[in-house]
């Protein structure tokens, strides 16, 4: 399954941009799953990095959020996925050669930042301010907490998306290869 020349690069990068912008699709769509189809989008790149081609993966993540944005109306809905989840899975992997530690800290300040682009084009482009997310006055306290609920719920996706990253490479992965 070595996509090793450009036509098998680029039929496997166009697949992966195709069935993140269904994922995409499905998410802004259908009223329940959200969050999964954000994740299986997000996953998606982890094929082509399985496979050691990087560069593939980051082109199809690029194309995958250019076509969601072109294509879907609601465009705060992408917006996750630019920011961040489109590039979780590459720099997972970029960062994995640090260590634990900083290899996670940097993840973690890299969603940090994402967090920050999507909150700024929200209220920049969209006249959408965080605080209007919320049906109640937003004290300094509440932001502090929604802040670490971020952190934790980022840390419970990492957790979450290294089992299926590890399910994949070590089951899927050689059954694959085998057949």
């Amino acid at each position: 399954m070595k996509a090793k020349n450009p036509a098998r690069r680029a039929a496997m990068g166009g697949i992966l941009a195709a069935l993140s912008v269904a994922c995409l699709l499905a998410a802004a769509y259908l009223p329940a799953g959200k969050l999964g189809f954000y994740f299986v989008a997000a996953f998606l790149p982890i094929i082509s990095i399985a496979e050691g081609d990087r560069p593939t993966a980051a082109l199809s993540s690029l194309a995958a959020s250019l076509v969601a944005l072109f294509i879907l109306p609601n465009k705060v809905a992408v917006l996750p996925y630019v920011c961040f989840l489109a590039w979780y899975a590459i720099l997972r992997d970029l960062f994995s050669k640090l260590s634990r530690v900083a290899g996670k800290l940097l993840l973690l300040l890299c969603f940090d930042a994402g967090v920050f682009v999507w909150g700024l084009i929200l209220s920049t482009v969209f006249g959408i301010f965080p605080s209007q997310l919320f049906s109640f006055d937003m004290t300094p306290l509440l932001w502090a907490l929604a802040a670490v609920a971020s952190q934790a719920a980022f840390f419970a996706f990492d957790f979450l998306f290294g089992l299926c990253v590890e399910y994949y490479s070590k089951k899927l992965l050689p059954r694959m290869r085998r057949s």
